[in-house]
C-alpha cells in the first residue's frame, strides 16, 4: 500500500508508467479497504453500517479525529478525575502542604517543586485558563516563579543542589498556556542556561559541566525537545517580547528542531536519551514527544514528512496506561565533579498518544485508518474513568502529562454518533 503512494509521487516526475501506477493503486485500494473494514470492526470503533459512513466522511478532515463514543466518554471522565486530583487531593494545588522544616502548613504553590508547579499549572490552564482564580489567578504563580529564579531554585527536587533544565522549559510553557507574559529574566535564563552548547543540544543538568566546556557530550533529547516545545509556545503566544529575545528564541528553535529531526530520521523515529554518549536508551515516548514538538514548531523541517510516515508505519510495542520508563544514567564523571544520575522518567502513554494524534494531522486517508486503530486501542485502556490511575494519585507530574495529551484528543475528537 505504501509503495503505491510513494510511486505516485515518482509519477509526477515521470518515473513510473501510468498503466503501472493504475495497477498499483487498484491493488493498494483493495488491500486498504479490506484492512479498513476488518480493523475498524475488530477494534469496535464503528458498528456497520451507520458509523462506517460517518467514519469515511470524517477521515477526510485532518482537523477532526473520529473516536468512538465510548472512548470519548473515557477521555472526558478521566480528564475530570485527573483535574480534580491535582487541584484538591493531598498534594493538590488548592490544598495546604506540611512543611517538614517548620512543622507548619503552607500553600501548595510554595511547597511543590518548581518542575511540578510548572507542570500542574500548564495542565490546568490547558483545560481552562481561568482555573487558577481560586488562588488569586496566575499572578500568584508568576510571582512564585520569579522568586524561585532569584533564589536559584529551578531544581528537580526542592533539596537538590544542581539546576535542572526541564523546570525552565515547563515554566515558560506554563506562562504561555495561562496567557501570562513571562518575566524577561526567566526568558533570558532559559536562553543562556545552555548557551555555551554551540551545537544546539540542551543538557539535563545545567551545572554538571564547567560552563566554559564547549561540548555536547551530555546532550539530552528530553531537554532539547522540551526546549523546542517551550520556544514554539512562546512564539505562538505572540507575547510582547524584546526583539533580541524573540530572535534568540527563533534561532534556538531552529537548532533544536534540526537536531531532533536528524536524530529521529537516522534512528527510526526513536529518540535516544543521550544522543552523544553511551550507553543509550531508545524511547518510544521520547519519539512521540519529538514528533509533537517538531509539528508545533511549524517551520520547515526537511525530514519531518519522512519521520511522520515512519512513525505511522511502525508497529508499536505494548503500551500500558500505568507503565513508565525510567532512565537512570551516569551523565558526568569529569575531574572535580561528582557522578550524577539522571532520574528523569518518561511516562509512555501520553507521549505515544500525542505522537499518534500529531501524525494524524498530515496523514493520508489510509494512514489515518491505521493511526485511528492505534489511538482507539490506547484510549480503550482507560476504561472506568480514573480507576486505572488510583496508584498514581498525588503524583501530579504524571497526571499533568496525561491531561495535556488527553486534552489534545478531546479537542480534536468527534463522536461517530
Amino acid at each position: 500500500m505504501w509503495s503505491a503512494f510513494n510511486r505516485w509521487f515518482d509519477k509526477v516526475s515521470g518515473k513510473v508508467s501510468e498503466r503501472r501506477l493504475r495497477q498499483e493503486l487498484v491493488i493498494a485500494s483493495i488491500i486498504a479497504l479490506i484492512g479498513f473494514f476488518f480493523g475498524v470492526v475488530r477494534s469496535q470503533i464503528v458498528q456497520l453500517p451507520k458509523e462506517t459512513y460517518a467514519l469515511i466522511r470524517v477521515l477526510s478532515n485532518p482537523d477532526r479525529v473520529p473516536i468512538s463514543q465510548r472512548q470519548l466518554r473515557n477521555v472526558e471522565a478521566t480528564m475530570a478525575w485527573m483535574v480534580d486530583s491535582i487541584q484538591n487531593q493531598a498534594n493538590g494545588l488548592y490544598t495546604d502542604i506540611l512543611d517538614k522544616n517548620t512543622g507548619t502548613y503552607r500553600p501548595a504553590h510554595e511547597m511543590l517543586t518548581t518542575w511540578e508547579l510548572a507542570q500542574v499549572t500548564t495542565a490546568l490552564c490547558t483545560v481552562d485558563p481561568t482555573s487558577l482564580n481560586r488562588i488569586g489567578g496566575y499572578q500568584t504563580i508568576k510571582s512564585e516563579f520569579s522568586k524561585r529564579l532569584r533564589d536559584a531554585r529551578f531544581k528537580e527536587t526542592n533539596d537538590q543542589e544542581i539546576d535542572h533544565d526541564a523546570p525552565y522549559s515547563w515554566a515558560l510553557i506554563s506562562h504561555s498556556r495561562c496567557n501570562a507574559l513571562p518575566d524577561a529574566r526567566l526568558v533570558d535564563a532559559f536562553i543562556y542556561s545552555n548557551a555555551h552548547i554551540s551545537t544546539g543540544w540542551r543538557r539535563i543538568h545545567l551545572s554538571s559541566v564547567d560552563p566554559e566546556t564547549k561540548t555536547d557530550e551530555f546532550a539530552s533529547s528530553y531537554a532539547t525537545t522540551m526546549g523546542l516545545w517551550a520556544v514554539s509556545e512562546l512564539l505562538e503566544a505572540d507575547f510582547d517580547l524584546e526583539d533580541i529575545q524573540r530572535g534568540q528564541l527563533f534561532q534556538s528553535g531552529k537548532m533544536y528542531a534540526s537536531n531532533i529531526a536528524a536524530a529521529m530520521f537516522s534512528d527510526g523515529v526513536h529518540l535516544r536519551d543521550y544522543p552523544r554518549s553511551e550507553p543509550f536508551f531508545r524511547s518510544w515516548s521520547l519519539g512521540g514527544f519529538g514528533l509533537y514538538a517538531l509539528r508545533r514548531w511549524n517551520q520547515e523541517t526537511g525530514q519531518y514528512p519522512a519521520i511522520r510516515r515512519s512513525w505511522t508505519k511502525k508497529r508499536m510495542p505494548r503500551i500500558e496506561v500505568d507503565g513508565s520508563l525510567a532512565s537512570m544514567q551516569r551523565i558526568t564523571d569529569l575531574p572535580g565533579y561528582s557522578v550524577i544520575q539522571d532520574q528523569t522518567r518518561y511516562w509512555d502513554f501520553p507521549w505515544v498518544l500525542l505522537g499518534h494524534l500529531t501524525a494524524y494531522e498530515d496523514a493520508s486517508t489510509f494512514e489515518r485508518v491505521s493511526l485511528l486503530i492505534k489511538i482507539e486501542s490506547l484510549l480503550e485502556k482507560m476504561d472506568n474513568g480514573g480507576a486505572p490511575f488510583e496508584r498514581v494519585r498525588g503524583r501530579n507530574w504524571i497526571l499533568s502529562e496525561f491531561i495535556i495529551a488527553l486534552d489534545v484528543a478531546n479537542r480534536y475528537a468527534v463522536s461517530l454518533r
